[in-house]
C-alpha cells in the first residue's frame, strides 16, 4: 500500500459543518493567543490564562467532532492522527515503565493538551475556505510577532518579556570572544532558533498571498510582511533557520517547477541567499563551534537510546541526562520515548510531508484550482519546518502540531484525478514507520561517527 498524500477524505467535514461558525472563530482567537502571547506583551494581562480559557471554550463547542476522530475507523483512515494519539500513550509509558507515576501524569497532561489542539484543528479546519482563512491569519501572526521582535531589537519599543539574546561566542578569525545579538520572540519562540521555523513558514505563506492575482494590486501589501520576515530571519543569526529556509525553498521550487527547473533556479538562488545572509548564519561547519557541540550532544543521545531502546528514558528527561536538549527533534523522540514513540513522531512528520508533497504530481493533478495553487507554498512551509527540526527540539510545542494539522487538513479536503490511494494505519504501515526510525538511527550514528571530534 502506498503511503501517499491524503490521510482521509475529510470524513469529519459533515460534523464540523453542523457546528456553530463561532467554533472556528474561537479557534482563530486561540491561535492569536498562542502566537502573539498577549499576556507577555501587555503586563496588565499577567496572570490571565487566555490560551487555556480559549482552548476550553473551543473544545466545548467542537467536542462532538473531537470525539468522532478518536473512533477506531477514523484513526485507521487518518494515520497522522493515529501517530499523534499514540505519542500520548508513548509519553506516559516512558515513565510508567519505571513506575514513576508522578512524571507519567505530568507529562501525560502536557502532551494531552497538544493532542487536544491538533484534534480541534483537524476537526474545525475542514473546508478550503477555512484553511485559507487560517493560513492568512497564521501569516499575519508570524509577521506581527516578527515586527514586534524587530522593533524591540532596535529599541523602538520596550516590552519587559521580549528580550534580545546577547550570546558570547568565539570569533574564528580573531580567536577573541565577541557578543552576538540574536533576535528572539515570546512564548514558544523565546529562542532564536525556534523562532526561525515560524519565520520560514511565514515567508512561504506570504509569498502565497503575494502571488494571489485575484487580489489585484492589493496583494502588493504582502511585500511589507515578507521583508519583515526575511529581515527577522537574518537577525536571528540561526544556522538551523537558514537550513530550514534552504530546505523549504528547494521543496517549493520542485513542487512548482519540477526537478530540471529546480536545479537551474537553485544554482542561482542558493548562492544569492548565502550572500544575503552572510555571517554567522551561513558559517555551517560540523568540525567546530556549535555544529560540533551538537554532534557531541547527538552522540550522547544515541547512547541514551541504546540504554533504553523500547520505551526511552522518559519524556523531558534528555536534558536531565545530557545537560542539553537534543537539538534534533527526531533524536529527542527516540531517546526519550524509545523506538515506540520515536517511530510515531518520525512517522507523523513523514506522513505530513508525503501528505502534502505527493499531491499535484504530473499524473494526479489537484481538482480545486486554489488548492492546486496553494500546493507548492504549503510544501515549502511543511518541508522547511521538518528540516528545521533536524537541528532544533520542537517535539512538545504547539506549532509543530499546527504544521501537522495543516498537512492533515490539506490532505483531507484535496481531491485529484485520478484519486490517490489513501494510506491507512495498519500493521504494514506501523512496520514501515519502525523501519524508518531504525534507518534514521543508523544514519545519524554513521554521521556522528564520521564528524565527531575527540
Amino acid at each position: 500500500m502506498s503511503v501517499t498524500a491524503a490521510v482521509c477524505r475529510a470524513p469529519s467535514a459533515t460534523s464540523s459543518a453542523r457546528l456553530p461558525s463561532s467554533g472556528f472563530g474561537v479557534f482563530l482567537l486561540l491561535n492569536a493567543a498562542l502566537f502573539l502571547r498577549p499576556v507577555e506583551i501587555v503586563p496588565g494581562l499577567v496572570g490571565l490564562e487566555i490560551y487555556q480559557f480559549l482552548i476550553f471554550v473551543c473544545l466545548l463547542i467542537a467536542f462532538p467532532t473531537v470525539v468522532e476522530q478518536l473512533s477506531p475507523e477514523m484513526l485507521e483512515r487518518r494515520p497522522i492522527t493515529a501517530c499523534i494519539v499514540g505519542l500520548l500513550f508513548a509519553a506516559v509509558l516512558s515513565h510508567l515503565c519505571r513506575f514513576d507515576i508522578a512524571r507519567a501524569a505530568a507529562c501525560g497532561y502536557e502532551f494531552f493538551k497538544l493532542v487536544v489542539y491538533y484534534l480541534l484543528f483537524v476537526g474545525l479546519v475542514t473546508t478550503p475556505e477555512r484553511l485559507r482563512r487560517f493560513l492568512l491569519w497564521l501569516a499575519i501572526f508570524a509577521a506581527a510577532l516578527a515586527l514586534l521582535a524587530v522593533l524591540q531589537y532596535h529599541d523602538v519599543i520596550r516590552l519587559p518579556n521580549l528580550k534580545t539574546l546577547q550570546a558570547v561566542e568565539r570569533d574564528a578569525a580573531t580567536g577573541r570572544d565577541v557578543v552576538v545579538r540574536r533576535l528572539q520572540a515570546t512564548g514558544p519562540f523565546h529562542d532564536p532558533n525556534d523562532l526561525c521555523v515560524l519565520l520560514v513558514v511565514g515567508i512561504s505563506l506570504s509569498l502565497y498571498w503575494l502571488t494571489d492575482s485575484r487580489k489585484g494590486l492589493a496583494r502588493l501589501a504582502w511585500v511589507g510582511p515578507l521583508v519583515v520576515l526575511l529581515y527577522a530571519l537574518a537577525l536571528t543569526q540561526s544556522r538551523g533557520g537558514f537550513l530550514a529556509l534552504l530546505g523549504g525553498l528547494f521543496a517549493f521550487l520542485h513542487a512548482r517547477f519540477g526537478w530540471k527547473a529546480t536545479i537551474g533556479l537553485g544554482a542561482v538562488l542558493a548562492p544569492a541567499l548565502f550572500v544575503a545572509f552572510a555571517g554567522r548564519q551561513t558559517d555551517i561547519s560540523a568540525s567546530a563551534g556549535t555544529g560540533q557541540e551538537r554532534i557531541q550532544i547527538w552522540s550522547d543521545g544515541l547512547m541514551l537510546f541504546r540504554d533504553a531502546p523500547l520505551f526511552g528514558v522518559g519524556m523531558n528527561q534528555f536534558e536531565v541526562f545530557v545537560g542539553h536538549v537534543a537539538h534534533n527533534s527526531y533524536l529527542q523522540a527516540l531517546a526519550e520515548l524509545g523506538l515506540v514513540g520515536g517511530a510515531l513522531f518520525l512517522g507523523a512528520v513523514y506522513l505530513g510531508l508525503t501528505t502534502v508533497r505527493s499531491w499535484n504530481a504530473g499524473d494526479r493533478p489537484v481538482v480545486d484550482p486554489e488548492l492546486r495553487r496553494l500546493h507548492p507554498y504549503l510544501t515549502g512551509a511543511v518541508t522547511g519546518y521538518a528540516v528545521g527540526m533536524l537541528t532544533l527540539t520542537l517535539n512538545y510545542i504547539v506549532p509543530t502540531y499546527v504544521i501537522l494539522g495543516v498537512a492533515t487538513a490539506y490532505g483531507g479536503m484535496t481531491q485529484a484525478q485520478p484519486p490517490a490511494q489513501l494510506a491507512r494505519f495498519d500493521l504494514r504501515l506501523a512496520g514501515r514507520l519502525v523501519g524508518l526510525a531504525v534507518m534514521f538511527f543508523l544514519g545519524l550514528t554513521i554521521f556522528v561517527r564520521l564528524f565527531f571530534v575527540h
